[in-house]
């Protein structure tokens, strides 16, 4: 991870069956960062006491994010920024060199976005 513009968690997995990262022809990044309920109240800034749950819409704190892996299968990948219900919404630019991957991303300016996971595959 190379940077990170809000508070979140990054976590890239293979999605090839037991294939490590580096081998897999098919990973997944998950993106958390806050998810609240619009209206969602709490009794100070660090979000420790809910005051009050709020409603629907659900409102997501969108960022920026690079990061860079190396897969064997780099020249092959593309990368796919997908909907709540798995499809793919996007293709998003990599940038490759050798066995490297890189992708940065701005969580708010994806087409039909904003998203929290994406697919990398072969």
């Amino acid at each position: 991870i190379r940077k990170m513009t809000t508070r979140g968690n990054l976590a890239l997995a293979s999605i090839d069956g037991t294939r490590p990262i580096r081998e897999a022809k098919r990973l997944l990044l998950v993106v958390a960062t806050n998810v609240l309920n619009s209206g969602m109240t709490f009794e100070d800034p660090e979000q420790r006491f809910l005051l009050k749950l709020g409603t629907m819409p659900v409102l997501l704190e969108t960022g920026t994010f690079e990061l860079a892996f190396r897969s064997r299968c780099a020249k092959e990948l593309k990368a796919y920024a997908l909907g709540m219900d798995g499809t793919r919404i996007a293709e998003l630019p990599l940038r490759k060199q050798g066995d490297r991957v890189e992708l940065s991303l701005n969580t708010a300016a994806i087409p039909n976005g904003p998203a929290l996971y994406f697919e990398f595959a072969r």
